[in-house]
Protein backbone atom coordinates (compact mmCIF):
# COMPACT_ATOMS: atom_id res chain seq x y z
CA UNK A 1 0.00 0.00 0.00
CA UNK A 2 1.44 3.35 -1.06
CA UNK A 3 1.34 6.38 1.20
CA UNK A 4 -1.22 8.04 -1.11
CA UNK A 5 -3.62 5.09 -0.88
CA UNK A 6 -6.76 5.43 1.22
CA UNK A 7 -9.07 2.73 2.56
CA UNK A 8 -12.86 2.64 2.41
CA UNK A 9 -15.69 0.37 3.56
CA UNK A 10 -19.17 -0.15 2.12
CA UNK A 11 -22.00 1.22 4.25
CA UNK A 12 -24.86 0.83 1.74
CA UNK A 13 -25.62 -0.64 -1.69
CA UNK A 14 -29.03 -0.23 -3.30
CA UNK A 15 -30.78 -0.13 -6.64
CA UNK A 16 -31.12 3.40 -8.03
CA UNK A 17 -34.36 5.35 -7.78
CA UNK A 18 -36.53 6.57 -4.97
CA UNK A 19 -36.95 3.84 -2.37
CA UNK A 20 -34.45 1.59 -4.16
CA UNK A 21 -34.14 -1.96 -2.82
CA UNK A 22 -31.13 -2.40 -0.54
CA UNK A 23 -28.64 -5.10 -1.49
CA UNK A 24 -26.82 -7.31 1.02
CA UNK A 25 -23.32 -6.21 1.98
CA UNK A 26 -20.62 -8.16 3.83
CA UNK A 27 -21.04 -8.00 7.61
CA UNK A 28 -17.66 -6.26 7.94
CA UNK A 29 -18.39 -3.93 4.99
CA UNK A 30 -15.28 -5.09 3.17
CA UNK A 31 -12.09 -3.08 2.75
CA UNK A 32 -11.30 -1.36 -0.53
CA UNK A 33 -8.00 0.43 -1.03
CA UNK A 34 -7.68 3.14 -3.68
CA UNK A 35 -6.24 6.60 -4.22
CA UNK A 36 -9.77 8.02 -4.74
CA UNK A 37 -13.23 7.31 -3.32
CA UNK A 38 -14.50 6.77 -6.90
CA UNK A 39 -11.90 4.03 -7.43
CA UNK A 40 -12.91 2.26 -4.21
CA UNK A 41 -16.61 2.55 -5.13
CA UNK A 42 -15.81 0.97 -8.50
CA UNK A 43 -14.13 -1.99 -6.79
CA UNK A 44 -17.07 -2.44 -4.41
CA UNK A 45 -19.51 -2.19 -7.33
CA UNK A 46 -17.63 -4.81 -9.34
CA UNK A 47 -17.73 -7.19 -6.38
CA UNK A 48 -21.48 -6.58 -5.89
CA UNK A 49 -22.22 -7.25 -9.58
CA UNK A 50 -20.15 -10.45 -9.81
CA UNK A 51 -22.32 -13.36 -10.82
CA UNK A 52 -24.87 -11.18 -12.59
CA UNK A 53 -25.02 -11.29 -16.36
CA UNK A 54 -25.43 -8.22 -18.53
CA UNK A 55 -25.92 -4.71 -17.26
CA UNK A 56 -26.00 -3.75 -13.59
CA UNK A 57 -26.96 -0.44 -11.95
CA UNK A 58 -26.43 0.30 -8.25
CA UNK A 59 -25.87 3.21 -5.89
CA UNK A 60 -22.77 2.49 -3.79
CA UNK A 61 -22.19 4.43 -0.56
CA UNK A 62 -18.76 4.12 1.08
CA UNK A 63 -17.04 5.67 4.08
CA UNK A 64 -13.35 6.48 4.40
CA UNK A 65 -11.61 4.36 7.06
CA UNK A 66 -8.04 5.55 6.49
CA UNK A 67 -6.10 6.02 9.71
CA UNK A 68 -6.08 9.78 10.31
CA UNK A 69 -8.85 10.27 7.73
CA UNK A 70 -11.99 12.26 8.44
CA UNK A 71 -14.45 9.37 7.91
CA UNK A 72 -16.30 11.23 5.15
CA UNK A 73 -19.14 9.40 3.36
CA UNK A 74 -19.29 9.26 -0.47
CA UNK A 75 -22.05 7.96 -2.73
CA UNK A 76 -21.83 7.05 -6.44
CA UNK A 77 -24.41 5.93 -9.00
CA UNK A 78 -22.57 3.13 -10.85
CA UNK A 79 -23.47 1.44 -14.13
CA UNK A 80 -22.02 -1.61 -15.93
CA UNK A 81 -22.60 -2.26 -19.64
CA UNK A 82 -21.44 -5.20 -21.73
CA UNK A 83 -19.06 -4.45 -24.61
CA UNK A 84 -20.18 -5.60 -28.08
CA UNK A 85 -16.76 -7.23 -28.50
CA UNK A 86 -14.57 -8.05 -25.45
CA UNK A 87 -11.50 -5.81 -25.03
CA UNK A 88 -8.12 -7.47 -24.54
CA UNK A 89 -4.83 -6.07 -23.29
CA UNK A 90 -1.45 -7.60 -22.57
CA UNK A 91 0.35 -5.66 -19.83
CA UNK A 92 4.05 -5.45 -20.50
CA UNK A 93 3.71 -6.19 -24.23
CA UNK A 94 4.94 -2.69 -25.11
CA UNK A 95 8.03 -3.28 -22.99
CA UNK A 96 8.74 -6.62 -24.64
CA UNK A 97 7.85 -8.52 -21.48
CA UNK A 98 5.02 -10.53 -23.03
CA UNK A 99 2.53 -11.09 -20.27
CA UNK A 100 -0.80 -12.77 -19.82
CA UNK A 101 -3.75 -11.42 -21.84
CA UNK A 102 -6.49 -9.76 -19.77
CA UNK A 103 -10.03 -9.67 -21.20
CA UNK A 104 -12.55 -6.97 -20.27
CA UNK A 105 -16.21 -7.81 -20.96
CA UNK A 106 -17.84 -4.81 -19.27
CA UNK A 107 -17.50 -1.02 -19.22
CA UNK A 108 -18.02 0.56 -15.78
CA UNK A 109 -18.98 4.19 -15.28
CA UNK A 110 -20.07 6.19 -12.26
CA UNK A 111 -21.05 9.66 -11.13
CA UNK A 112 -21.16 11.19 -7.69
CA UNK A 113 -24.61 11.50 -6.16
CA UNK A 114 -26.16 12.66 -2.90
CA UNK A 115 -25.82 10.30 0.06
CA UNK A 116 -29.21 8.60 0.71
CA UNK A 117 -31.02 10.27 3.61
CA UNK A 118 -31.88 7.03 5.43
CA UNK A 119 -28.28 5.98 6.08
Amino acid sequence: MESTDRSFTIIDIRKPGKGGKKMPIPSDGGRFVSKTPRGAAGKAFTEACDGKKGSCKLVVTIQETTSGGDGKVFSYKMKREKYDQPREIRPGSLLGLGGKTITFNYKISGVATDVPKDI
